[in-house]
C-alpha cells in the first residue's frame, strides 16, 4: 500500500508548485496497477492500439492519481498519474503522465516531435507516423493547415515546454532504479517527454509525460515540474479553443497500462455525455 506520507507530500507539493494555477483542492486516490491485457480498450475507438509498457526496471504495484482543478482559460482540470512501487514502508515513484480533456475539437491527432536540435513542435500523426515524414520538413514546407498548431509552433514559450524530462533515477539505499528512453526513440506515440493532442468524439484529449528530476525524485518524494506540464497544456488548450474544428472522430491513442488508467475516466465521461 502507498505510504500515507507519500500522499500527504504529494498534496503539499501540488499546492506549493501550483500556487497561481490551482483552483481548489486536489483530489488524490490510488488504484491497483492492473495489467493492460486484462483491460478493455474498446471504448477508445477504432484507432486505439495497445503498446508495451515503457521498459522500467521495476513493476509498479499501484497508481497514485491526482485530479487538480485549475483556472487557466480553456483548461479547468488536469489529471496526474504516478506508478508507485512499495518497498517496506517506502513508496518509490516513477515517471508521471498528465492528461486533460477540453470541450473543443481538432481535425486530427497531433504529436510532438523534434523539428530541430533545440525545438520541439506539434505535427500531424498522419504525416510523421503514417507517412514517416521528417517533422522538420513538415514545418518547413508549411504542411499543417490547422492554424492553432502553427501558432503553437511559433510560440517559443510553448514549444520549449513541449519537451519533458526523459531520464529518471530513483535511489533506494544502495539500489538504483533507472528508467531511460533515448531521444532517438520516437517509435511509440507516448515516449516520455512527448506531448499529444487527440480528437475524441468532438472533444480533445491532451497528454504528456515527465520523469521529474534525478536529484529530487526518490523514496516518498514525488517531484515533477507541474507548473511547466500544466502551463503547456493550458497554452495548447487556449490556442485550440480559438478555432475548434471537426475532423477525425476518434484520434490515434496508443495505450500502455499507465496511459489506459489515466485516460479511461475521460473517455468514459465523454461517451456518457454524448450518447
Amino acid at each position: 500500500m502507498v505510504n500515507e506520507f507519500f500522499i500527504r507530500k504529494l498534496d503539499k507539493f501540488i499546492n506549493k508548485m501550483l500556487k497561481k494555477e490551482i483552483n481548489g483542492k486536489a483530489h488524490i486516490w490510488t488504484t491497483p496497477a492492473d495489467p493492460l491485457e486484462q483491460l478493455d480498450l474498446s471504448l477508445f475507438g477504432p484507432n486505439s492500439q495497445r503498446i508495451k509498457d515503457d521498459p522500467i526496471s521495476y513493476q509498479a504495484a499501484e497508481f497514485v492519481h491526482a485530479r487538480i482543478p485549475v483556472n487557466l482559460g480553456a483548461l479547468t482540470s488536469v489529471d496526474m498519474i504516478i506508478p508507485v512501487m512499495n518497498i517496506g514502508n517506502n513508496s518509490f515513484p516513477s515517471q508521471a503522465s498528465f492528461g486533460a480533456v477540453i470541450p473543443y475539437s481538432i481535425p486530427e491527432t497531433f504529436v510532438s516531435r523534434p523539428a530541430s536540435l533545440l525545438k520541439m513542435a506539434l505535427v500531424p500523426f498522419s504525416l510523421v507516423v503514417d507517412q514517416e515524414l521528417r517533422p522538420k520538413d513538415v514545418i518547413k514546407q508549411g504542411m499543417i493547415d490547422y492554424q492553432p498548431v502553427n501558432q503553437i509552433n511559433g510560440d517559443k514559450t510553448v514549444y520549449k515546454n513541449l519537451r519533458g524530462n526523459i531520464i529518471c533515477m530513483i535511489n533506494s539505499g544502495l539500489t538504483k532504479y533507472t528508467n531511460t528512453v533515448p531521444m532517438t526513440n520516437f517509435v511509440l506515440n507516448y515516449p516520455m517527454g512527448m506531448f499529444s493532442a487527440i480528437p475524441f468524439n468532438r472533444y480533445t484529449l491532451l497528454v504528456s509525460r515527465d520523469t521529474g528530476e534525478l536529484h529530487r525524485t526518490g523514496a516518498n518524494k514525488p517531484w515533477y515540474p507541474l507548473n511547466k506540464r500544466i502551463r503547456v497544456m493550458a497554452d495548447v488548450a487556449n490556442y485550440i479553443a480559438q478555432d475548434s474544428r471537426s475532423g477525425e472522430e476518434f484520434g490515434h491513442i496508443h495505450l500502455d497500462t499507465m496511459q489506459y488508467h489515466l485516460l479511461r475516466p475521460f473517455a468514459q465521461s465523454i461517451l456518457d455525455q454524448t450518447k
